[in-house]
C-alpha cells in the first residue's frame, strides 16, 4: 500500500530506464515464464527488474525489493528480481493483445546489503519510486479471432501465452553509493560575514515529487559545514537558516559521477547568502501587563516581537493622533463607576533595534478597569521582508478583537473566584461529537464579602489562546460549539482531534476583577459507529469491502487488518485495508470510509458480515458496541 511505502525514511529519487536489455541469467527467467500455463487468462503479468550502481554499472545483489503488495524478494548475484502475478491495470490493444501496462511503487531496502561494509561502499538504507512498466505477451501464438472458422483462442492450440510477463523490456534501478562529501559556507546576504549555528539541510526529492530531509548538521564559528557520506550521481538542494530563523536561502548541489574517484569523491557547494526568510512571520514574544493584571499605577503596556518590526510612515511615534499611524488604530480606555468610556491619551516609542514598543498612558489612577486594544494597529505591522504579524496563541491582547484588560491597585476588594462546572444531566458529555453540540456551563461564587457584577466568559480553541468570548449577567451559560471546532485540520479530513475550554472571573460593581475561575475543557466524547457496509467486485481475484464510519477515524489501527473480521472467512484473511477518508466512494453516499480488500475465493460475499474492533476516532473515542457490525 502507497501510504505504508512512504512511511519508510529517506525516501528519495531513482532514476528508471525501460528498455530492451539482455544479461547473464534472463534467458532462464524467460524460460520460467513462458512455460506457464496459458489456459486461463488472467489480467496480471510478470515484472523482471535489475539493481545497478548508478556511477559504475556494477550489478547489486542481496537488496530487498518489495511492490505491488507482493511478497518482498532479493536481486540475485546479477542484481535481477522477478514479481509473478503482479496485476495489470491498463490494455492499449483493446483486444487484449500488445501492450498492458501499470504504475507501481517500489520499495528498495539495502539495510541487509549495508551491513558489515564500509561507508564508502553502502547505499541509502531505503529508496522508493513510482514506476511504470510496459507489459507485452510472448508472442507465441495469437490471441485474437480473425472471424474465420477455427480462429484461434486464448485457451486454444497456438494462442498466444497470457498476460504473464514481459520479453524483454527491462525495470532498471539505479542508485548511488555513500561515498561523496559536500562542503560549502553560509554567509548573510547584508553583509556576506559567515552565518555561525546556522541549521542546514540536505534535501532531495524523488520521481513523483516528495521532499525529503537526507541530513542536518550546523554550522561553526566560521560559517562553514559539512555532509559526509553522502550519495553520489545524485541531486541535492542545501538548505540553511540562521539561528534566529530569520534568514534562509538555498542551492541545488548535482553531483556527477566521477569514474577515477569512485571511492572518495569531494564537492564544494557555492556559497549560500541568506537573505530574510519570507515564509517566517513575526509574531509578539510578550506583552505586559498581560491579561486580567492587577497593577500600579505607573505602569507602561510594554510589546515585544520576534524580530524588528519594519519602520515606514505607519510605525511613526512623534506624530499625534489623526496622522495616518498606528497612534489612530490603538484604542486605550477607561472604565469607572462615574464616568464613562474615555479614551485615555498615550504616547509610543521604539527601542534602537525596533522589536520593543512601549506605550505609556498620559495618566492612570487607582482602583481603575482598563481595556486596551491593538489588534488594528499590529496586524498592519510587517517585518523587513514584508511578513504581516501572526497571532501568538500564547498572548491575550495581541490580535484579537477582544483586546485586554487590567486593573490599577484594585485587587485589594476583588470578589471571590467563581468556580465553574459543567452541566452534563442535560447535556450528556456524549452528544457533543466531533463537528460540535450544545453545552451548559454554571458556576457559583461567594458574595458575602463582595458581590459580583457580572462575569466575563473566556474560551480557547485548540491551540489558541484564552479569549474574552462573552459577558453573562446570570450564572449559567448554554454555548454551541459548532464549525468543526473539536478537530484541527482542513476540509472534511481533519488532523487530529481538539479541544475547547471556558474560563471565567467575577467583575465588581467597583470593576474589579477576581481571579480566573478553574478550567473546563470540552473534547468529542461520542463513540463513533460503523453506518454501513458494501461489497464492490474489484477484479476476477478480489473484493472490495466498503465500510462507511460516522467520523473521521485516527490512522491508529484502521489499517490493521487483524481489526477486520468477515464472517465467512474469519480475521486474518483480508488483503489489505486503507482507510480513505472522507468521499463518495460506493453507493452508501459521502462519509468516512475504510476499504478492505479480501480474495474471492474465501470470502462468501453479500449475505455475510463484517465485524470492527481495535478502532477510534480522532478524539481516540473507541467503536460504539451497538454498532460495530454490518451484514452485507
Amino acid at each position: 500500500m502507497k501510504s505504508r511505502l512512504l512511511r519508510r525514511p529517506l525516501v528519495a529519487v531513482v532514476a528508471l530506464a525501460l528498455g530492451f536489455m539482455t544479461y547473464a541469467g534472463c534467458d532462464d527467467i524467460k524460460k520460467d515464464i513462458a512455460s506457464q500455463n496459458p489456459d486461463t487468462k488472467q489480467f496480471s503479468g510478470t515484472v523482471l527488474g535489475k539493481v545497478f550502481d548508478k556511477c559504475s554499472g556494477a550489478p547489486l545483489a542481496g537488496v530487498e525489493i518489495s511492490m505491488a503488495g507482493k511478497s518482498a524478494v532479493k536481486t540475485n548475484s546479477n542484481g535481477e528480481f522477478v514479481f509473478r502475478d503482479v496485476p495489470i491495470t491498463s490494455d492499449a490493444s483493446q483486444s487484449g493483445n500488445g501492450l498492458f501496462w501499470a504504475d507501481y511503487e517500489v520499495l528498495m531496502d539495502f539495510t541487509g546489503y549495508n551491513k558489515n561494509k564500509a561507508d564508502s561502499l553502502k547505499y541509502p538504507d531505503y529508496r522508493n519510486s513510482y514506476v511504470e512498466v510496459f507489459f507485452t505477451d510472448l508472442n507465441d501464438g495469437n490471441n485474437n479471432d480473425d472471424g474465420d472458422t477455427g480462429g484461434d483462442t486464448e485457451s486454444g492450440s497456438g494462442a498466444d501465452t497470457p498476460v504473464d510477463g514481459i520479453v524483454s523490456s527491462m525495470l532498471n534501478l539505479e542508485v548511488g553509493s555513500l561515498n561523496t562529501t559536500i562542503s560549502g559556507e553560509i554567509v548573510d546576504g547584508p553583509n556576506y560575514d559567515p552565518v555561525a549555528n546556522a541549521i542546514v539541510y540536505l534535501k532531495q526529492t524523488n520521481n513523483v515529487g516528495n521532499t525529503t530531509v537526507v541530513k542536518q548538521t550546523t554550522t561553526g564559528t566560521n560559517g562553514k559545514y559539512t555532509f559526509a557520506n553522502v550519495e553520489n550521481g545524485a541531486i541535492f538542494t542545501v538548505e540553511a537558516m540562521n539561528e534566529a530563523k530569520t534568514m534562509s536561502g538555498t542551492v541545488n548541489v548535482s553531483l556527477t559521477c566521477g569514474q577515477d574517484k569512485l571511492l572518495s569523491s569531494q564537492v564544494t557547494a557555492q556559497r549560500l547568502v541568506l537573505t530574510y526568510t519570507d515564509n517566517v512571520r513575526p509574531f509578539v514574544t510578550s506583552l505586559t501587563p498581560e491579561n486580567g493584571a492587577d497593577v500600579p499605577k505607573t505602569s507602561t503596556i510594554v510589546i515585544t516581537f520576534s524580530e524588528p518590526i519594519k519602520q515606514n510612515a505607519y510605525t511613526r511615534t512623534d506624530l499625534p493622533r489623526w496622522n495616518n499611524t498606528f497612534i489612530d488604530d490603538i484604542n486605550f480606555y477607561y472604565s469607572g463607576l462615574k464616568k464613562g468610556n474615555d479614551i485615555i491619551p498615550f504616547s509610543a516609542s521604539w527601542n534602537a533595534t525596533f522589536d520593543i514598543l512601549t506605550i505609556a498612558p498620559g495618566t492612570l489612577v487607582d482602583n481603575a478597569y482598563y481595556n486596551v486594544y491593538l489588534a488594528n494597529a499590529l496586524k498592519k505591522f510587517t517585518d523587513n521582508a514584508g511578513n504581516a504579524l501572526q497571532d501568538n496563541a500564547a498572548i491575550t491582547g495581541d490580535l484579537e478583537p477582544s483586546g485586554f484588560s487590567f486593573t490599577t491597585a484594585g485587587s485589594i476588594f476583588p470578589p471571590a473566584t467563581p468556580v465553574l462546572t459543567r452541566d452534563t444531566i442535560f447535556f450528556p458529555t456524549d452528544t457533543v461529537d466531533f463537528d460540535g453540540g450544545l453545552i451548559r456551563l454554571r458556576w457559583t461564587v461567594d458574595e458575602s464579602n463582595i458581590k459580583a457584577n457580572y462575569f466575563e466568559i473566556y474560551r480557547k480553541i485548540g491551540d489558541g489562546s484564552f479569549d474574552l468570548y462573552e459577558y453573562v449577567n446570570g450564572i449559567d451559560f448554554n454555548d454551541t460549539i459548532d464549525n468543526y471546532k473539536l478537530v484541527f485540520g482542513w476540509d472534511n479530513n481533519p488532523r487530529r482531534s481538539q479541544s475547547v475550554q471556558y474560563m471565567i472571573r467575577a467583575i465588581s460593581p467597583n470593576l474589579v476583577p477576581s481571579s480566573f475561575s478553574n478550567v473546563i475543557t470540552v473534547t468529542d466524547r461520542a463513540l463513533p459507529k460503523l453506518e454501513n457496509a458494501t461489497v464492490d467486485a474489484a477484479s476476477t481475484t478480489q473484493d472490495y469491502i466498503y465500510m462507511k464510519f460516522s467520523e473521521p477515524m485516527s490512522s491508529s489501527g484502521i489499517e490493521t487488518m487483524t481489526n477486520y473480521t468477515v464472517s465467512s472467512i474469519g480475521p486474518n484473511n483480508a488483503r489489505d485495508a486503507v482507510y480513505l477518508g472522507y468521499g463518495n466512494f460506493s453507493s452508501l453516499g459521502n462519509g468516512y470510509y475504510v476499504r478492505l480488500t479480501v480474495n474471492k475465493t474465501s470470502f462468501g460475499g453479500p449475505g455475510d458480515k463484517i465485524s470492527v474492533s481495535g478502532v477510534t476516532d480522532l478524539a481516540g473515542n473507541p467503536i460504539n458496541p451497538n454498532a460495530k457490525e454490518k451484514t452485507f
